[in-house]
């Protein structure tokens, strides 16, 4: 097609200058004795219709018709000539266009082989060109992008893309599965697939799993530590993808994403869910860290917070969480989120779901409401809810903006006849005028904010995490060099292992990625109790502690900050692990315990028994809804048959892990000796 065009426009070019051409001929017949200028003359004027100014006008064409005894021939020229004097021009703006183009695309391809980042993206959608707009803001900007999609854009979208550095391929990559080696080889390298340091799939997520499959594959054609991040609004297809992940011996790094997940995340980034229960430790250093939090609204992002709260939520080994969900259609969701967990892990009442004792501590509550807010009775359900714990987050979440907005005036007026004041998340499709008002109004909504739009969190850093992600490595990195022995055993010289943090990573199942991505996740968490605990320990002055509380408020990381920070993570180490009153003694870059009396020590010890069911009670909630149970006592197989029906012996509340299985149990403390 685009063959086909430029033969078209070379043609109308070809016909324009030569009835321009041929009109200066009959019109400079007088200079027929001068036959050098006359060639000249004739010259100029072809050249000069070419650009909007032809020397000889339609209006002297138009008086020599009217005038003179024109040829049959001569009179056809000069009509051709009058149309011709319109297409010149349009075939100069078409060329112009088409030599910018080509310069643009020239740009791309030079400037990828000299970009520091190569990224790739199957697919082109509305998502992907959001995306790609987002990334003309960002600060990285030493990239090239290189976007394949079977779809045939339309020019000023090319352009466009152009301008953002991507240089776009037209090929239907899932036809290649079938094809020869060398076919797959060639289009790999065409697409600098092997410099590509992140992959996106942005297809349907169906097709997303094809392509997965695909670079599985052939794998040896891509960069070593690149990473795929694939598109899945699916959840089944989504297990499809962890169990092919599984079954590869060398793994390729998968993340899976979707829009919600990226906005929640984002939203408890900023706003994190302990906002709350800090404020309260610097009024009362003995405040509890309950969590009771209302969402009004229970769709996508409604499920993707309450989904994030299991994780980001516990915040003490025996706290309550307790998570009221309003919504006019409660009743089906509450059936559908039940069949998500066992039946013999959850007690399922009227409106109310409930984690068992017997698997996690703690109390974990959901409450179902089935209501209109526009009724009266989503006031009176306001003041029932908060009877015996306040609340101390709120989300209202829902597509309706007037519903939205009718629910946060009830809640915002319900929380100031009280004098309280609690974060309140903020879901508003539209009206972006209002949003700025609610935002900028600090007197009234000072505590209200807005949950990111989709458009807002498309950005690279968002899907790349990169910060993140290398977070998450080094954690397992330096989890798999601790070593921890018992008191009595000699500390042996092993041989350093030759594998680097990237290779550890590679090894590990999707899960485990996944763990380690939701503890790194949680840390913040963990290290708010520590900062906590200095201070009631008096390690931090009260001026200390109230800076730290107003950084997390106002989002800000002042200077002396990650000091203070330090300080308290110090203190805790020395005063409960390795000091004089700790168990653990670290030696020769090993921690030694004593077996026989670990389990005793660390429960003697409160604060460290609290971490301790901490990060035991956030892993259960975590295996739980990944649709984990605790394998049976006596269950008589090996830990890769129980991982093969999704079964754990340790996915038991903190008490039953001491006694069936308590030489596991100084691992639970094992992010602390991280932090």
């Amino acid at each position: 097609m685009k063959k086909k065009n430029n033969k078209a426009l070379l043609l109308l070019s070809i016909v324009s200058f030569v009835v321009a051409t041929w009109e200066g001929y009959y019109f400079y017949a007088d200079y027929s004795a001068f036959p050098f200028w006359q060639l000249l003359l004739i010259l100029q004027n072809g050249i000069k219709t070419f650009f909007f100014m032809p020397q000889i006008s339609l209006q002297t064409i138009l008086n020599l018709l009217r005038t003179q005894d024109m040829s049959f021939l001569q009179t056809v020229v000069a009509h051709v000539y009058m149309v011709a004097v319109f297409l010149a021009p349009i075939c100069t703006v078409t060329t112009v266009l088409k030599v910018l183009n080509v310069l643009l695309r020239l740009r791309n391809r030079i400037y990828r082989l000299f970009a520091r980042e190569q990224y790739v993206i199957f697919g082109y959608d509305d998502d992907v060109e959001q995306l790609l707009q987002n990334s003309m803001g960002e600060t990285k900007q030493n990239r090239v992008i290189h976007l394949i999609t079977r779809e045939q854009l339309p020019k000023s979208k090319e352009v466009a893309l152009m301008k953002c550095k991507a240089v776009v391929y037209r090929e239907d990559a899932l036809t290649l599965k079938d094809s020869e080696p060398k076919r797959i080889e060639r289009f790999f390298q065409k697409v600098r697939l092997k410099k590509a340091k992140h992959i996106f799939l942005m297809e349907q997520a169906a097709d997303n799993f094809s392509l997965y499959i695909l670079l599985s594959e052939h794998k040896q054609l891509l960069q070593e530590n690149c990473v795929i991040h694939c598109s899945c609004d699916n959840e089944e297809i989504g297990k499809l993808l962890m169990n092919y992940h599984d079954e590869q011996d060398q793994k390729l790094d998968l993340t899976l994403f979707d829009m919600a997940r990226l906005q929640i995340q984002s939203m408890y980034k900023e706003h994190p869910i302990y906002q709350y229960n800090l404020e309260q430790k610097l009024k009362n250093a003995d405040a509890d860290m309950n969590v009771h939090m209302l969402l009004v609204g229970f769709g996508r992002i409604g499920r993707q917070i309450l989904s994030e709260a299991m994780n980001n939520g516990v915040l003490a080994g025996d706290s309550q969480v307790i998570i009221d969900i309003v919504d006019k259609n409660s009743k089906s969701l509450e059936k559908i989120l039940a069949n998500c967990f066992k039946s013999e892990q959850v007690s399922v009442n009227e409106n109310t779901i409930e984690i068992a004792r017997e698997v996690a501590d703690g109390t974990l509550i959901l409450r179902f409401h089935q209501l209109n807010v526009f009724e009266q009775d989503f006031a009176r359900l306001l003041n029932s809810i908060t009877g015996q714990l306040p609340l101390t987050y709120a989300a209202v979440c829902t597509k309706q903006s007037d519903v939205s907005l009718h629910a946060l005036l009830e809640l915002e007026n319900y929380l100031n006849q009280r004098q309280e004041s609690i974060p309140i998340a903020l879901r508003m499709e539209t009206g972006s005028q209002l949003l700025e008002y609610l935002n900028g109004n600090k007197t009234i909504y000072r505590n209200v904010f807005s949950i990111a739009s989709k458009s807002a969190v498309l950005t690279f850093e968002n899907l790349c995490r990169d910060k993140d992600a290398a977070e998450a490595i080094a954690f397992h990195a330096k989890y798999s060099s601790i070593r921890l022995m018992e008191s009595h055993e000699q500390l042996m010289d092993e041989q350093q292992s030759q594998s680097t943090p990237q290779m550890l990573w590679r090894k590990l199942s999707f899960l485990k990625k996944e763990s380690n991505r939701y503890l790194c996740y949680h840390n913040t968490a963990k290290q708010m109790l520590c900062v906590c605990q200095a201070f009631q320990d008096g390690a931090l002055s009260r001026e200390q502690f109230a800076q730290y509380v107003q950084a997390l408020r106002e989002q800000k990381q002042p200077k002396g900050m990650e000091e203070l920070l330090q300080i308290s993570i110090h203190h805790i180490m020395e005063k409960y692990f390795t000091g004089q009153d700790g168990f653990l003694i670290k030696k020769e870059g090993a921690y030694q315990y004593d077996n026989d009396r670990v389990v005793e020590q660390i429960n003697g010890i409160p604060f460290v028994k609290n971490m301790a069911m901490l990060e035991h009670r956030r892993w259960c909630y975590f295996m739980l809804r990944n649709g984990w149970s605790c394998a049976p006592v006596n269950h008589g197989k090996t830990k890769k048959e129980l991982e093969a029906v999704h079964q754990n012996v340790c996915l038991v509340n903190w008490e039953l892990l001491c006694k069936q299985n308590p030489s596991m149990c100084i691992y639970d403390l094992m992010p602390f000796l991280i932090l």
